[in-house]
C-alpha cells in the first residue's frame, strides 16, 4: 500500500477506532507480512488492509487476508478472536460476498465520492458488528463469570461470583435492531443467488441465531447442516458452540454439557488437542459441570485446558491466564479460600506487569481478588481494592459501563458483609437505576440488583420494602428467565426467606418446599444450592417449632454437603452450626453443645480465628454454655467474642451489636444488673441509630432492657 490516500485513509481509521475503544497502530509487521493496521479492543483483534484504484475485487484478496488472519490467530492467539476488514474503493460482487461470509474477512466498499469522515464511520460501524459478533459467539470463552445472585436465609447463604465478565459498548436496541434486520436482508438476498443450504447462507445462519439468541434458530440451522453438509463438516463446531453457549446462558447446564461433550468429540477428528478452538470447548464444559456441581471433572478440565495453554502460548499469554483465573474460580467453589486467592494474587500480578493496570483484564483480576478476600472474612483488605477497582473502572471505562456498575455492586456488597448498610443501600439503589437505564428492566444483572438490595432492605429489617421488591423480581425472572431458571429458583427462595423474617410461616414454608422440589427437579439433589434450600426449608420448620420435621433435613443436608463438598468447606460448617441449633432448640444440649465446640474448632483451624463465621461460631457456643446454665464459660466466652467483634468488625456492625446484647443477656442471667443494664443500654442506642427502630435486634434488645430493669427494681 504505498499511495498518500491509502496512508492518510488509514491514519484517519486508526484515529477514528481510537475514539471507539480501540486500540493499535498502522503498518505492522508480522512474519513476512506488513499489515495496514491492527486494531485490538477487549481481547478482539481487526486487522485491516486497504486496495484502492482497481475495478474489480478478486477473491484472491478475501483469500490472503483470511490467511493472514489465520497466521496471526496462530502466531499470537488473540483472547477473544481475530478479523480481517477489506477497506476497497472497488466493485464488490454478490458472489464475493457470499464468499468472504465464510472467511473471517468484513467488506467495506465505499465510493470515491465519499468523505473520509463517511467511510471512516463505516469501516467503524463494520468493526462494532462484528466485535458483537464475536461477543455473543458460541466459541467465546466463559471466562471470569458474573452473577451477584446471593442465597438469603437463616444462617446459611450461597454468593455466586461476584467477579466481572469484560464486556464490549453496549449497543441502543435500535441499533442492534437495525444490524438484525441488515443480516436478515443479506440472508435473504443470498438465499436467492446460492439457495438456502449453500455454505455461506448457512454460516449467515448462524451469526443471525447468535444475534437473536434464538434457541429455535441455531436447532434449525444444525438441522440443515446436518442434512446438506453432512454431520462431519467442521461447519457444525460453530453452531453446537453457539447453542450451548446460549444454555448456558438460559441456566440449562445439563443440556450445555451435552452439546459441549458432542462438539469435543466432534472436533476431535479434524482439530488438535491443543488447537484454540479445542480448549476454548473443553473451559466452557468445566464451567458448566462446575455450575451443576461436577467439581471434580471441572477442576480436572480447568487444569487440562491450564496446562496446554501453558504449554502452547506460554505463562503469560491472556489465554493463559485467563485459564488460571478460572481454575481460581474452581476452587474458590469447592471451599478452597487459601489455594483460591493465591491463584488470584498470581494472575493479578501477572496481568498487572504484562497488560498494565487499566486493562479491562486487570480491572476484572482485581474485582476477582477483592471477592475471594472477601470470602475470606478479610473485609479490611476486600473493601479497599473493591474502592479502587470502582474508581479505575469508572475511570477507564465510563461510568455506564458494564463492568463499572459490577464493580458498583460488589463493593455494596463488601460494605453490607461488613455491616455499614447506610453505605451500602445508596450503593445498592444507584446501581439497581443505573443498569436499568442502560441494560433495560429486563437484563439479568438488573434482576440480581433487585434481589440484592431486597436483601439489604431485610437486613436492614425493612421487611416491608424487602418483600415487595422480591416478589417483584420474582414475577420479572419468571416472566424473562422462566420458572425454572436457576435465578428464578434463587429469587423464589430469597421472597421464602424474607416471609420466614417477617413472621409469615404460612406462605414461607410452602414457598420453600416447592423451590426444593424444583431445585432437585432442574439441578439433582446433590446439588450445592439444592443442599442448601434443604437446610433453608429446616430452618423454616424449626421457625415453626416443628422440630420433628427439621432435625432429620438438617441431619440430611449436613450428611449430603459433607458428603459433596467434604468436611471442611465452609457450607458444611453452616449446615453443622444449623443443626447444632436445632438439637440446642429441642432441648438436646450435650449434642448441641458438643457440635457447636467442633464447628467453633474447625472454622479456628480453616477460617482463622477472625473470620466472621468463626466469631458467630464462639457467639453461638457462649449461648449454648448460657441455655445449659454454664455461666462461668458462657460470660468469659461472651467477653470474648464482644471484643474480637469490635476489634474485627467494628463497634457498629450488627454481629457486633447482637454480641453485646448477647453478653448483657448472660449478665442478666448471672444476677448481675448493674453490668447487664449499661451494656444494654449502649447496645440499644446504637441499634436504634445504624438499623432503625423496627429492625428485629432492636426490638429484642429493648425488650431485654424493659426486663433487665424490672430485675433491678
Amino acid at each position: 500500500m504505498n499511495s498518500n490516500l491509502a496512508q492518510s485513509l488509514v491514519s484517519a481509521l486508526v484515529q477514528r477506532l481510537e475514539q471507539s475503544g480501540w486500540h493499535g497502530e498502522a503498518e505492522v509487521a508480522t512474519g513476512d507480512t506488513q499489515l495496514d493496521a491492527v486494531m485490538e479492543r477487549n481481547g478482539v483483534v481487526a486487522i485491516f488492509e486497504v486496495r484502492l484504484g482497481y475495478k474489480n475485487s478478486p477473491a484472491s484478496w478475501i483469500i490472503g487476508l483470511s490467511d493472514t488472519v489465520n497466521e496471526f490467530r496462530r502466531l499470537r492467539n488473540p483472547a477473544a478472536g481475530c478479523f480481517g476488514v477489506l477497506v476497497t474503493d472497488s466493485e464488490v460482487s454478490e458472489r464475493l460476498v457470499a464468499a468472504a461470509s465464510r472467511y473471517p474477512v468484513e467488506i467495506f466498499s465505499f465510493s470515491r465520492l465519499q468523505s473520509v469522515e463517511s467511510i471512516t464511520q463505516g469501516v467503524v460501524n463494520v468493526c462494532e458488528s462484528a466485535a458483537l459478533e464475536f461477543a455473543q459467539e458460541g466459541s467465546q470463552e466463559q471466562s471470569e463469570l458474573a452473577g451477584n445472585w446471593a442465597v438469603f436465609a437463616d444462617n446459611s447463604s450461597i454468593s455466586a461470583s461476584g467477579s466481572s465478565v469484560r464486556t464490549g459498548r453496549i449497543e441502543s436496541q435500535e441499533n442492534l435492531r437495525v444490524a438484525t434486520n441488515e443480516l436478515e436482508r443479506e440472508i435473504e438476498r443470498l438465499e436467492g443467488v446460492l439457495g438456502r443450504q449453500h455454505p455461506s447462507v448457512l454460516f449467515l445462519r448462524v451469526r443471525l441465531a447468535s444475534r437473536e439468541r434464538s434457541v429455535d434458530l441455531f436447532e434449525q440451522v444444525l438441522r440443515d447442516q446436518k442434512n446438506f453438509l453432512g454431520s462431519d463438516s467442521p461447519d457444525l463446531l460453530s453452531t453446537r458452540l453457539g447453542l450451548a453457549s446460549l444454555f448456558q446462558e438460559r441456566g440449562d447446564h445439563r443440556r450445555a454439557i451435552a452439546i459441549y461433550q458432542e462438539a469435543l468429540r466432534h472436533s476431535s477428528e479434524f482439530l488438535p488437542e491443543s488447537d484454540p478452538q479445542t480448549l476454548t470447548v473443553k473451559n466452557n464444559l468445566a464451567t458448566s459441570l462446575l455450575a451443576i456441581g461436577e467439581f471434580a471433572e471441572a477442576i480436572r478440565l480447568y487444569e487440562q485446558t491450564l496446562s496446554e495453554r501453558i504449554r502452547v502460548l506460554g505463562e503469560n499469554h491472556p489465554s493463559t491466564l485467563a485459564s488460571l483465573s478460572n481454575l481460581a474460580s474452581a476452587y474458590r467453589e469447592i471451599g478452597d479460600l487459601g489455594r483460591a486467592t493465591g491463584l488470584y494474587e498470581r494472575v493479578l500480578d501477572q496481568r498487572l506487569r504484562i497488560l498494565g493496570e487499566d486493562h479491562p483484564d486487570s480491572l476484572a483480576s482485581r474485582n476477582n481478588l477483592a471477592y475471594a478476600y472477601q470470602s475470606l472474612g478479610d473485609l479490611a483488605r476486600a473493601v479497599p481494592l473493591y474502592e479502587q477497582t470502582l474508581s479505575d473502572c469508572a475511570r477507564v471505562l465510563g461510568l455506564d459501563h458494564p463492568d463499572t456498575l459490577n464493580a458498583r455492586n460488589n463493593l455494596a456488597s463488601a460494605y453490607e458483609a461488613a455491616g455499614d448498610l447506610g453505605r451500602a443501600i445508596p450503593l445498592y439503589e444507584e446501581t439497581l437505576a443505573d443498569r436499568q437505564r442502560v441494560l433495560g428492566p429486563d437484563h439479568p444483572s438488573t434482576l440480581s440488583s433487585g434481589n440484592n438490595i431486597a436483601g439489604a432492605y431485610q437486613a436492614a429489617g425493612d421487611l416491608g420494602r424487602a418483600v415487595s421488591l422480591y416478589e417483584q423480581t420474582l414475577a420479572v425472572c419468571a416472566r424473562v428467565l422462566g420458572s425454572d431458571h436457576p435465578d428464578t429458583l434463587t429469587a423464589r427462595n430469597n421472597l421464602a426467606s424474607a416471609y420466614e423474617a417477617a413472621g409469615d410461616l404460612g406462605r414461607a414454608i410452602p414457598l420453600y418446599e416447592e423451590t426444593l422440589a424444583d431445585r432437585q427437579r432442574v439441578l439433582g439433589p446433590d446439588h450445592p444450592s439444592t443442599i442448601t434450600f434443604r437446610d433453608n426449608l429446616a430452618g423454616a420448620y424449626e421457625a415453626a417449632g416443628d422440630l420433628g420435621r427439621a432435625i432429620p433435613l438438617y441431619e440430611q443436608a449436613l450428611a449430603d454437603s459433607i458428603r459433596i463438598l467434604g468436611t471442611e468447606h465452609p457450607s458444611t460448617f453452616t449446615f453443622r452450626n444449623n443443626l447444632a441449633g436445632a438439637y440446642l432448640s429441642s432441648g438436646n444440649l450435650d449434642r448441641a453443645i458438643s457440635i457447636y465446640e467442633q464447628t467453633l474448632t474447625d472454622r479456628v483451624r480453616v477460617l482463622g480465628p477472625d473470620h466472621p463465621n468463626t466469631l458467630a461460631s464462639r457467639n453461638n457456643l457462649a449461648y449454648a454454655y448460657q441455655v445449659m446454665g454454664d455461666l462461668d464459660r458462657a460470660v468469659p466466652m461472651y467477653e470474648e467474642s464482644v471484643v474480637a467483634c469490635q476489634r474485627i468488625l467494628g463497634d457498629s456492625h450488627p454481629t457486633t451489636l447482637t454480641a453485646r446484647s448477647n453478653l448483657a443477656g448472660a449478665y442478666l442471667a448471672a444476677g448481675d444488673p448493674g453490668q447487664a443494664i449499661p451494656l444494654f443500654e449502649g447496645a440499644l442506642a446504637d441499634s436504634l441509630r445504624i438499623l432503625g427502630d423496627n429492625h428485629p435486634l432492636t426490638r429484642i434488645t429493648q425488650a431485654r432492657l424493659a426486663k433487665a430493669r424490672l430485675r433491678q427494681q
